[in-house]
């Protein structure tokens, strides 16, 4: 193997939750470095034991101990219900952070499934096994079953271990350091082609095989390989069956209501040894190929209906509109993405706001650390302040037709009733932030129940049905009941009534308030294209036609479009003759073009301009903008910038429509000239 594709392949090997390393029967394997770190956090041991108690197992403090993908493949050995088994195998085998959402909430709803006689990801793992036992079987290899409910990553390295043909190995290798696309059609088609080159060569390699013999031999593989699309590994007795007699073998073992089985069949009722060869060598291989589109068919269309489903229950929930929005995007999409929105990203979907509709403008729940309060999201979008008013409104703890508000901030971490009952006042018994325990009583504490309310939203405690999640005068949030909650309160009953809106909230930072209040602006820009981001010392948000940037100290600015990218390609907001705009960019003086000046420090420096005529942007600074300023910038013979400054020899150069500036480092001084 070159030293290329082994340091590629070195530097995307893996090792977090795989199996026992499996030896290599060829040249040693290449050792795996450590993989990046799911960004999702781990589930708590208490979310482990709930899981554990979900499925009736006793909890181990031996399993509670152990990383998200061991615990599940721990729980795998140990549960036996079909969907539960299924859906812990498609965590496994899946993307970073499956296992922590299969653990907090996938878990239940499989065990629900399984009680209902409800069958969905069963069917997906079964298929997932047989393509990988396919792949091990042409390779001439025997799966045992963990091995099969790797990844199709881990599992393609596994064969890249145990194969013996070098075609097949290095086809392996290739294919793990690949995508994941490339990895599932690999195993599906690609080791079967491998692993068939690799026997070609070695009959090429026999000298002293007669013509016959080769013949002989090419029939032993290529019903080797058709065993194999079964997922069977030929023996030699199986090898060495006449082709119809080798057909009557494998029918037995082909799935019903398959077009393999069926084509089968038909090429067994033809007397004609052409038919039957034929088949073996390429008929059963389009069988199955159709089998798997029409099964890939099936699932999209399951998967869908899914979506559908969790879309309708989202909706009726009244808390979940990201979940909602998420789910919609997925739907209008590709078959992968609503695949990876029912597989995790309906569990990415769940963190929201919660704003009060009680006579309080932008007054959103904060986890603080005396406790949960309603406070005034920071109308600047102070950066990392974000967390702090975002909640996880997740399945109830205790009935999962609820909800329970997880913090973002603390996960593990639950908004609950305060459990005391020497409450000298009941009608305003405090909420907390609480860590989550095993126990009925605190999962109750901890669930909250939505009812539509007015134009908003109303969480009622299932633990004191006549409790409401309320705030107080004073600003803490408070559990009050349904009855009169403050006497003389211009709140009233009101103060149980919220907006559940995007996490963040963003809905109050200087972007927003600009681009809503701006009408000239937002026409300008057009739509966002994504949330904003959050850096260092500012914050952007992206549009159709531009992007806007926020800082304490410059305030809100927009760049068009046509300047964005001359910024973003000389570093932009890091850039020392640049930093942040501290005003709009505009219609050039010559009426046709747009630039825009920066004040880095509080002088007019770099600045940026956009040439209709070449239809590109360039900067121009220092000492070079300085003279092309002087001569009449655009009015003067120069014009438009036609290049970024760059180093010729003893100094450095911009270059215009008329002419060019250069500036010599040894005088300090810049010097024009006319093309």
């Amino acid at each position: 193997m070159n030293r290329r594709l082994r340091t590629a392949v070195l530097a995307l090997l893996i090792t977090a939750g795989t199996l026992t390393p499996i030896t290599a029967t060829a040249e040693p394997a290449p050792a795996r470095p450590q993989a990046v770190a799911a960004t999702t956090p781990q589930s708590t041991q208490e979310d482990k034991a709930r899981a554990m108690q979900t499925v009736g197992l006793l909890p181990d403090d031996a399993l509670l101990v152990l990383p998200d993908k061991g615990f599940v493949i721990a729980l795998w050995r140990r549960v036996t219900g079909s969907e539960v088994r299924a859906a812990a195998e498609l965590a496994f085998s899946g993307a970073d952070g499956e296992c922590t959402q299969f653990i907090k909430y996938g878990l239940r709803e499989a065990r629900d499934r399984d009680q209902a006689n409800q069958i969905r990801d069963a069917a997906i793992a079964r298929a997932n096994r047989d393509r990988r036992a396919r792949a091990a079987a042409a390779a001439g290899i025997v799966a045992e079953p963990e091995l099969l409910i790797q990844s199709d990553r881990d599992f393609t390295y596994a064969l890249y271990q145990r194969a013996a043909g070098p075609r097949v190995k290095q086809a392996a290798l290739v294919a793990f350091g690949a995508t994941p696309d490339a990895q599932r059609v690999f195993l599906e088609t690609g080791v079967l082609a491998a692993h068939a080159q690799d026997q070609q060569e070695a009959i090429d390699a026999d000298q002293q095989a007669t013509e016959a013999e080769r013949a002989r031999l090419a029939a032993r593989d290529a019903r080797a390989r058709a065993a194999a699309v079964l997922a069977i590994v030929a023996t030699d007795q199986l090898k060495d069956l006449s082709d119809d007699n080798f057909l009557r073998e494998i029918y037995p073992r082909t799935p019903a209501d398959t077009e393999v089985r069926k084509d089968t069949l038909n090429a067994l009722l033809d007397n004609r040894p052409a038919v039957w060869k034929a088949f073996i060598d390429t008929g059963i291989h389009d069988a199955v190929r159709r089998d798997i589109l029409a099964a890939l068919r099936k699932k999209a269309e399951e998967d869908r209906r899914t979506a559908q489903a969790i879309i309708a229950k989202a909706e009726a929930s009244l808390v979940h509109p990201a979940l909602v929005t998420a789910g919609r995007r997925a739907l209008a999409g590709s078959d992968t993405a609503v695949d990876r929105f029912v597989r995790l990203g309906q569990w990415e979907a769940l963190t929201q706001s919660l704003r009060t509709t009680a006579h309080l403008d932008d007054h959103f729940v904060e986890d603080a650390a005396s406790g949960p309060v309603v406070t005034r999201r920071n109308p600047n979008g102070q950066a990392g302040t974000e967390a702090k008013f975002t909640w996880k409104i997740a399945p109830g703890l205790s009935d999962g037709d609820c909800h329970s508000l997880e913090s973002v901030t603390r996960p593990g971490h639950y908004l609950a009733v305060v459990a005391s009952t020497t409450r000298a006042v009941p009608s305003t018994a405090l909420v907390r932030v609480e860590p989550s325990d095993t126990t009925a009583a605190f999962a109750s504490r901890a669930t909250w129940c939505s009812h539509a309310y007015h134009s908003g939203v109303q969480f009622v405690s299932e633990y004191r049905t006549a409790v409401q999640l309320k705030f107080a005068p004073d600003g803490r949030v408070v559990a009050g009941s349904s009855g009169a909650f403050w006497s003389n309160s211009t709140v009233g009953a009101l103060a149980a009534q919220w907006a559940v809106e995007p996490p963040g909230p963003n809905v109050v930072t200087a972007i927003t308030l600009r681009m809503t209040n701006d009408d000239p602006a937002r026409t300008f820009l057009g739509n966002p294209t994504g949330p904003e981001t959050v850096e260092a010392t500012h914050r952007w948000r992206q549009f159709e036609h531009g992007r806007v940037y926020w800082s304490p100290a410059t305030g809100v600015h927009y760049l068009s479009a046509h300047l964005l990218s001359a910024y973003l390609r000389v570093s932009g907001p890091t850039a020392p003759q640049f930093g942040l705009p501290t005003t709009d960019d505009r219609i050039a003086p010559d009426g046709r073009g747009r630039y825009l000046d920066f004040f880095p420090n509080g002088t007019a420096d770099g600045s940026l301009y956009f040439n209709p005529d070449a239809q590109a942007s360039y900067e121009v600074h220092g000492k070079i903008k300085a003279l092309w300023t002087q001569l009449g910038g655009l009015s003067s013979y120069l014009k438009y910038p036609t290049s970024d400054e760059f180093e010729i020899p003893g100094g450095r150069r911009s270059t215009f429509q008329g002419g060019w500036i250069d500036y010599h480092h040894a005088t300090g001084q810049a010097q024009a000239f006319a093309s």
